[in-house]
């Protein structure tokens, strides 16, 4: 009975540890498949999330990831540097969303400096830009080339003329040590030539001296005698004059201006209305355009001032008459102009040429200051209208024109001297002028010859206001 109870404890110890390693292993079993489930869905989240960050295709697009870096990370790498390419160094720490905006904005600002206008951000790109980059350099280096070609154009210009300049500069250098040698030569024949007449005439010259020093002292003593013979001549001057002034005050004394005062024509015809005369003088009588005459009273002789009633300016001249328009100006309300009337110039003659003479100082203007040129201007007046100017007072003078008393200066000093040389002529041309001014009233008186100021002088010749 003993072996057979061993045996069913052995198969009872089998059976109870199989029993146990089939719980054991079904548990484990169960843990297991817990644990694979949650295995199972970690691996189905991570493959989403990776699905998220870059699905196969785009991994193979990143091509092989950097080692140490994820695809992401990887690719983040190349987006920063081709964003440090586009724009510069940008901050670390901005995400790439950030970079990507600076970037593009950068590249919307360079493509619009390029265009100068709108554009179309779809259209932007690098290589555009490049491409107008690349056009810009070329068209700056073509200018560049030709601005270059310019200078060198200039530079050559610029060197002809500086050669131009030089070979100009050598030849007025030849010249003018040509010219100077002739100078040196011409010097040098005068120096000998003055030696040379120093030698041979110098007694010569020392007895022609002394012959001249004598024959000066005769004349200083013929010139006394003159003097002595001029200042007799002038005492019997004075008697005489005295005399003839005695003579003159017991016999009538002729009128001095008649021959100015004589009528050259008359009016023929007369239209006040209108302004235009006839007169009876034409081309026959040497009437010219612009000839003017005063209208004076048929029955009254012509006034000592020399003033008419009327002033006519010839305008168009026939054989025997002329037309003549009235002055406005110079017409006296008071009286009209009527046929008969006589007309005169007084300087102007048909047949003659009136012979004047000027002294003094003049105000043709009326303005109150002398006229530097006075005498001249008169002397143009004169020829304008037919006469002549001499320089002396004889039998042969028709008229004087006189101003004032000419202007003589203070006799100069050494300053004067100093600041003007000529001031010294200036002063005896001064006295001269007012010796001869003298002199020209003494003759006139002489000579009984008519004296006109200036103003008379205008009236006399068609100028008087």
């Amino acid at each position: 009975m003993a072996p057979r109870t061993t045996q069913s404890n052995t198969a009872l110890n089998a059976a109870i540890f199989f029993a146990v390693v089939f719980i054991a292993a079904t548990v484990l079993a169960i843990v297991y498949y817990l644990k694979a489930e949650d295995n199972k869905k970690l691996y189905e989240t991570a493959l989403a999330d990776s699905q998220d960050v870059a699905r196969g295709r785009e991994k193979n697009d990143v091509g092989q990831a950097v080692k140490g870096e994820s695809y992401l990370g990887t690719m983040l790498s190349y987006f920063n540097q081709f964003s440090d390419k586009i724009g510069g160094v940008q901050t670390a720490d901005a995400t790439a969303e950030v970079k990507f905006n600076e970037t593009l904005t950068a590249l919307e600002a360079t493509y619009k400096e390029l265009m100068l206008s709108e554009f179309d951000p779809n259209g932007l790109s690098l290589i555009r830009i490049a491409s107008l980059l690349n056009q810009a350099r070329i068209s700056a280096i073509e200018l560049a080339m030709e601005k270059q070609t310019l200078v060198d154009q200039m530079t050559a210009k610029l060197d002809d003329l500086q050669q131009g300049h030089l070979d100009s500069e050598k030849t007025w250098q030849q010249e003018l040590e040509g010219q100077k040698n002739i100078a040196d030569a011409s010097q040098k024949r005068y120096e000998n030539l003055q030696a040379l007449i120093d030698e041979k005439f110098g007694e010569q010259i020392g007895s022609l001296t002394k012959k001249l020093t004598e024959t000066r002292t005769q004349l200083q003593e013929k010139d006394n005698e003159l003097l002595k013979t001029q200042a007799e001549l002038g005492q019997t001057e004075k008697r005489m004059n005295h005399y003839l002034g005695v003579i003159e005050s017991i016999k009538p004394q002729p009128m001095k201006e008649v021959k100015a005062f004589k009528p050259d024509g008359e009016i023929v015809s007369a239209d006040p209305a209108s302004g235009i005369i006839i007169i009876n003088l034409g081309s026959d009588d040497h009437v010219y355009p612009g000839l003017t005459f005063a209208v004076y009273n048929k029955n009254a002789p012509i006034p000592p001032d020399g003033k008419g009633k009327a002033e006519l300016e010839v305008f168009s001249v026939e054989k025997r008459i002329s037309l003549a328009r009235i002055k406005p100006e110079s017409v006296d309300p008071k009286q009209s102009i009527i046929a008969q009337d006589p007309i005169a110039n007084l300087i102007w003659d048909a047949d003659a040429v009136n012979t004047f003479v000027i002294s003094g100082d003049f105000d043709i203007e009326g303005d109150g200051k002398r006229d530097a040129d006075g005498i001249e201007k008169v002397r143009q007046m004169i020829n304008s209208w037919g006469g002549q100017v001499s320089d002396e007072v004889t039998i042969k003078t028709d008229f004087i024109v006189l101003g004032t008393a000419p202007f003589v200066p203070s006799k100069p000093g050494i300053e004067d001297i100093d600041l003007d040389p000529t001031a010294t002529e200036k002063y005896e041309k001064a006295l001269a002028e007012q010796d001869r001014y003298q002199q020209v009233i003494e003759k006139a008186g002489t000579f009984s010859i008519p004296v006109f100021d200036i103003t008379r002088f205008k009236y006399f010749i068609g100028q008087g206001k």
